[in-house]
């Protein structure tokens, strides 16, 4: 969109960073893990520290792909790590290491279920 791009016609970094916490949302509910199932489970996510390398910023009319897959599961954080890519040649255009920390409905950090992660980061067991 044009708003999220500068007069030279780059992503703003900020649009950047709206589309990496999409793409973690889109990949945990792709493995069967919407908002909902979390908040139903009694959990939610709170972004705490991101750690991106920007090679070069996409440019208005360049398609991207944006991929993103849970890479570390500690006691009471995760870290996803979220790649944007030129969809034209595969050109890496961002890095980013996104970690958040694991929290019940009244804000109190928790450990997540097992199943929980190990569906999203490697996928439903078959039969589950």
């Amino acid at each position: 969109m044009r708003a999220e791009l500068n007069p030279q016609g780059a992503a703003h970094p900020e649009a950047i960073y709206h589309w990496l916490e999409d793409a973690v949302f889109e990949a945990s509910a792709e493995a069967g893990w919407p908002v909902e199932r979390w908040l139903g489970v009694g959990m939610l996510t709170l972004q705490t520290r991101h750690d991106t390398r920007f090679h070069t910023y996409p440019r208005r009319g360049e398609a991207i792909r944006i991929a993103s897959r849970l890479v570390d599961v500690r006691h009471w954080r995760g870290t996803w790590q979220v790649e944007v890519r030129r969809a034209l040649d595969g050109e890496l255009l961002v890095r980013d290491y996104s970690t958040g920390t694991f929290l019940n409905l009244e804000g109190r950090p928790t450990t997540p279920r097992p199943e929980m992660m190990q569906e999203i980061q490697f996928g439903r067991r078959p039969g589950s």
